[in-house]
C-alpha cells in the first residue's frame, strides 16, 4: 500500500490506545513506518541528510508508539539517524548513545546480566544518555569492571550452537 492511502486508511484509529487496536491494524502502522524509513533511505542516497532524517524521525515515532521501544528495529532507525545527522554532531552522537543503549538493554534482558562498557562521559550531557527520559547509563565508579563485548558475543554464539 502506499504511504497516503494507509495514512488514510489509518486515520480512524487515531487516539485508540494500541491495547485496543486489532494485530492487523497495528501490522498496517509498522507498515507505514517501513514506507517513511524506506523513503528516508531513499533521502539519504540523494545526499538530502535533513530529509532523510525527518523521513527517520516520522517512523521512529510511530515504532515507539506500536513497536516494542526496546526493539531492535527502533535501534536501527535511531543508528540511521545518526549516519544522517551529520550536519549536527551533537545530534549525531545522540542518535548513536540512543542505538547503543537499547541494544545494551536487548543483551542485558537476553544475558539476563549487567553489561559496563567505557564511555567518555566528561563529554556528554545527562540528555544524551537518557532514553524517553529514562536515565539509561550512569557514571561508573573507578572500580566497575569493564565487560569484553567480544568475549560475550562468542559465549552467545557458543550458547545458540
Amino acid at each position: 500500500m502506499s504511504e497516503k492511502i494507509l495514512k488514510s486508511f489509518l486515520k480512524k484509529y487515531e487516539g485508540i490506545p494500541r491495547a485496543d487496536l486489532p494485530p492487523k491494524i497495528i501490522d498496517y502502522y509498522l507498515d507505514l513506518s517501513d514506507i517513511y524509513l524506506k523513503y528516508g533511505e531513499l533521502e539519504q542516497y540523494k545526499s538530502d541528510y535533513k530529509s532523510a532524517y525527518e523521513f527517520f524521525l516520522s517512523s521512529l515515532e510511530i515504532l515507539k508508539q506500536y513497536d516494542h521501544p526496546y526493539s531492535r528495529a527502533v535501534a536501527e532507525v535511531y543508528y540511521l539517524m545518526a549516519n544522517v545527522a551529520d550536519y549536527d554532531a551533537r545530534l549525531a552522537m545522540t542518535c548513536f548513545y540512543k542505538t547503543y543503549l537499547i541494544m545494551k538493554k536487548l543483551l542485558m534482558m537476553e544475558l539476563k546480566t549487567e553489561i559496563n562498557i567505557n564511555i567518555d562521559f566528561d563529554n556528554m550531557n545527562k540528555e544524551d544518555l537518557q532514553l524517553d527520559n529514562e536515565l539509561l547509563i550512569v557514571k561508573p565508579d573507578d572500580n566497575d569492571e569493564i565487560v569484553d563485548l567480544k568475549g560475550i558475543m562468542t559465549e552467545l554464539k557458543q550458547k545458540v550452537a
